[in-house]
This record gives structure tokens, C-alpha cells and sequence, in this order.
């Protein structure tokens, strides 16, 4: 049996069976693959949980009953590569899905040969593009995406629901952050060497975008601290901080500490920086971080930003938990794994945070909020209604000194949208206390 395959199907037969996030599941450990080998595995695996519903709205043409899971899956497998997948022969794909169900599931054997093949005719026929194109077809569908998920986006963005749905299952942006600035020239010559090179972002040229991170995670560049891997989004909550003159700092909700990290690379030596997470082991791992990007005098705690009492500080940073909406596309599983009760229970505990947090900022001080979402649920609703009963703060606009003016919004905050930036979706907005 095809090890690569196995190896799909274990991944995505556990995926299936349990509320698990496939980060929990996938790994290569214990394994000897090559690297072409880890690419098509990742690549089956992701895209097949991205585009199962429309996988199996597809396949329900071919079949009057809904076959067993492993059927199922096998059957996800062969109609990801057959409609997806331009480097693989059909022959091939058929034969080796084949061959697996009659060791996984014989009785399946000849039932997946005749689907797989009807997958193929559709495709051949010019069917799958009119499927693409009909507008008939439910968004939800068309872009394999939860209805819930679509209604809100539907809500929330109104006409711009359709480029967001198109765009989050685009692939996603990767990005590195040069830590060492010095050797910056240096790094950048040999991430074209390894033709791994892609741009220099827009916003800020020291964040980089690259084709691949597999070449990065071994080499001594990444070890030893010189760059690490994060998105120009997480740039703008700490601009927007630094911007306000901090005497002292607290990230309330550190992990995994990429804010931490740029706010520690900027912020002058003797301004103390507090670092807390209600994770132990999330915060433990970012300590890690920390020694790997050579940056220390940061004090690490851990604490549950909703209810412990803080010392207090001129400036506090929370990195609020959210529904992640605005990385959707760095994270194929989330519209499954995400429910909007989620969403009704994170507000609240945004909201506890943000109340929590406002008792220990100093005169004059200043709370930044942020987010890696996008609906104003999320973001604008608990700004204003904590300010409709903290009538001591205030918003402060974001500078376009530091910030690009048109990531900034009519009401000063710091907004991120996936189809209109060169970058993930997030928010931030600074809230001055007078």
C-alpha cells in the first residue's frame, strides 16, 4: 500500500472522527518522507478538510446512499486529486485509491472505481466548470464553507462577502520577520539562493514573503534567531503602542509571542516588559522563542487576564482571544472546528478582559486591543460598549507616521482586511485613559 497515501488516511480518517484540530493530528514524526512526499501529503490532507463539503456535494451526485466513512474519505482522496491536482495522472490516482480500499475496505473496491471514474468524466465535460460558475450554486457550497459562516460574512461585509470566501481559500501568505537587522542583506541574498524568495512586503520591508518554510525551519538562520516566521499584521498592534511614548508594558495574552517579540526588539532597553498567558505550556513555548531570538529581561508569568490583578503600567497590550476569522486561510480546518456559540462566548471574554485590564492602567496610559478577526462583533462592539461606561478613555487615532493610512479606519483604529491587503485580517485600536 502506498505509504503517502496511509498516511492521508490515518491524518484525515482521525480528523473526521474527532473534534480535533488538525494541528493536533498531522505531523511527520516517525516518518522518512522526502520533501516532494511531505508537500503532496500536507497537500492532500488540508485540501480535502478546506473542500470536503464541496467534495461530497459533487460526489452525492454519483450515489443514491451516503457510503461508510472510510469509503468516504477514500472517495474525498481521489476527487481532491482528480479536481484539484494537475501533477498527478488519473490512472494513477484511481490505482493507488483503488489499491487501498481493498485493504481498508474491500467490499468498496468496485464502487470507488466506478464514483472515481464518473468524477473524472464530470471534469472532463466541462461540468465541474459550469458547476463553478453556476450562481445557483449556494455560497456555502461554492467555496466549502459552513452556511453559518457565510451568513455572517454575508452580514458583515456585505458585497465583499464573495471576495473574502474567494481569497480565504487562496493560499495562504508566507511571511518572515528579519530579527537581525544587521545581517538583513545577508538573508535576504540567500533566501534567493534557496529561490525561496518571493517580496519584500508593502507595508514593511523587513517583513519578507517567501514561497516555502520548509527550507527556513532547519537553517541556521532560524535556529540561531536571525529571522522567525510572522505575519506583518502582528506588526501593527505594537507600531500603534509604540506610538504613545510607553514607560512601562504588559502583553496580557503573550502566547505565541510574536507581538511580544517585535514589542521587545523596539522598545527601549529600560522600559520593563511583562509577559502573561493563561497557558503554561503556550507560555513555556514562547519563553523558548524568546532564548531563540536572543531576547531577554521580559518577566513571564502566567495568569488569567479576565480576573488577576495586575501590577500596574502605563501601557498594556491585549492580544485578545478570538475566532481567528481573519486567518482563515493559514488555517483550513477553523471554518469546521470554529462554532458561532464560539463567537458568543469569546465576546464575553473579551469583554472581561478589556473591563479587568482597564483597572490597571495608569493616568494617561493606554490599553491596546487587538485581534486576528474581522467582524465588528468582535472588535468595534466591545470597543464601544466599553466605552459607553469607561468614560475615561478614549480612542487615540492611529499615527500614519508609522501605520500606512489606508489600513487605518475612519475611527483611528489599525484594520486588516485578507482581499484588499498585502496580509492576514486583524484589528487593533488604541484606547487612551485620561
Amino acid at each position: 500500500m502506498n505509504n503517502q497515501r496511509l498516511h492521508i488516511y490515518k491524518t484525515l480518517k482521525t480528523w473526521f472522527s474527532t473534534n480535533k484540530y488538525i494541528d493536533h493530528i498531522f505531523t511527520f514524526e516517525k516518518t522518512n518522507f522526502e520533501q516532494n512526499e511531505k508537500r503532496f501529503i500536507s497537500n492532500i490532507i488540508f485540501g480535502v478538510i478546506q473542500w470536503h463539503l464541496q467534495l461530497e456535494y459533487i460526489l452525492n451526485k454519483f450515489y443514491k446512499r451516503p457510503p461508510s466513512l472510510k469509503t468516504k474519505i477514500l472517495l474525498f482522496m481521489g476527487s481532491y486529486e482528480l479536481l484539484f491536482l494537475n501533477n498527478t495522472k488519473d490512472y494513477a490516482t484511481v490505482h493507488s485509491i483503488v489499491e487501498m480500499s481493498k485493504k481498508l475496505d474491500k467490499k468498496s473496491t468496485s464502487f470507488i472505481n466506478a464514483i472515481l471514474r464518473k468524477v473524472i468524466k464530470f471534469r472532463e465535460n466541462s461540468s465541474y466548470e459550469k458547476f463553478k460558475n453556476d450562481e445557483n450554486i449556494p455560497l456555502n457550497v461554492k467555496y466549502s464553507f459552513p452556511e453559518w459562516l457565510v451568513e455572517k460574512l454575508q452580514n458583515d461585509f456585505k458585497n465583499d462577502a464573495e471576495s473574502l470566501l474567494r481569497i480565504f481559500n487562496e493560499n495562504p501568505l508566507q511571511m518572515i520577520r528579519i530579527v537581525n537587522l544587521q545581517k538583513r542583506d545577508e538573508i535576504i541574498l540567500e533566501l534567493k539562493e534557496m529561490e525561496i524568495f518571493k517580496n519584500e512586503n508593502e507595508y514593511d520591508n523587513n517583513f519578507i514573503e517567501v514561497t516555502s518554510f520548509q527550507p527556513i525551519l532547519k537553517h541556521s538562520f532560524f535556529t540561531n534567531g536571525w529571522i522567525t516566521i510572522q505575519d506583518v499584521s502582528t506588526s501593527f498592534p505594537v507600531k500603534l503602542l509604540l506610538q504613545d511614548n510607553p514607560k512601562s508594558v504588559v502583553d496580557v495574552c503573550s502566547a505565541p509571542g510574536g507581538k511580544l517579540f517585535y514589542l521587545k526588539q523596539n522598545l527601549p532597553e529600560e522600559i520593563p516588559l511583562s509577559a502573561y498567558d493563561i497557558d503554561i505550556f503556550r507560555l513555556k513555548k514562547t519563553q523558548n522563542n524568546g532564548k531563540r531570538l536572543s531576547l531577554s529581561n521580559i518577566d513571564y508569568k502566567t495568569a488569567d487576564a479576565q480576573n488577576f490583578e495586575f501590577p500596574k503600567a502605563t501601557h498594556f497590550l491585549i492580544d485578545a482571544p478570538c475566532s481567528g476569522l481573519g486567518v482563515i486561510r493559514k488555517k483550513p480546518d477553523l471554518r469546521w472546528r470554529r462554532k458561532e456559540k464560539d463567537i458568543t462566548e469569546l465576546i464575553s471574554i473579551q469583554k472581561n478582559i478589556l473591563y479587568n485590564i482597564s483597572k490597571y492602567v495608569k493616568s494617561n496610559g493606554a490599553i491596546i486591543y487587538s485581534t486576528c478577526t474581522i467582524g465588528d462583533d468582535e472588535n468595534w462592539d466591545i470597543i464601544n460598549d466599553f466605552l459607553k461606561q469607561n468614560k475615561d478613555f478614549k480612542i487615540k487615532k492611529a499615527n500614519s507616521e508609522t501605520i500606512p493610512p489606508e489600513l487605518i479606519d475612519d475611527n483611528g483604529a489599525v484594520k486588516t482586511l485578507p482581499h484588499l491587503h498585502f496580509c492576514e485580517g486583524s484589528f487593533a485600536v488604541m484606547l487612551k485613559k485620561h
